[in-house]
């Protein structure tokens, strides 16, 4: 079934000085909206989640806009040089990003087997 509006919330974060995000996305470009597949702990995340706890960025959500941007690369882009984000995420993958996102994880389980 396609997202409800509960399914679809706005995340804004201010980068600290000197890190990233540190959200780790699967994309592909036949996908729209890219899977959150890891959270590191940074200050910004952690942040938001613990004053945020209804609307806490997690694993298994997608990101589809960043700071008003749909196109992929336009997100990325933001995501590595703006100072403040505001994310739209859903809740709720879709089956396109269902499969980007396991494939994600299919591959960094290859190569952590070639470990």
């Amino acid at each position: 079934p396609p997202p409800g509006d509960q399914d679809v919330y706005t995340v804004s974060l201010k980068r600290p000085r000197g890190e990233t995000f540190g959200i780790m996305m699967a994309f592909h470009p036949e996908v729209s909206g890219m899977p959150i597949v890891d959270l590191e702990a940074t200050k910004a995340v952690l942040e938001w989640n613990e004053l945020h706890p209804d609307a806490a960025l997690q694993v298994e959500h997608a990101i589809v806009q960043i700071n008003g941007f749909n196109d992929t690369e336009q997100m990325l882009g933001e995501l590595l040089n703006a100072e403040v984000v505001e994310l739209v995420i859903c809740a709720v993958l879709s089956p396109r990003q269902r499969w980007a996102f396991e494939k994600f994880l299919w591959g960094k389980k290859r190569l952590e087997d070639i470990d």
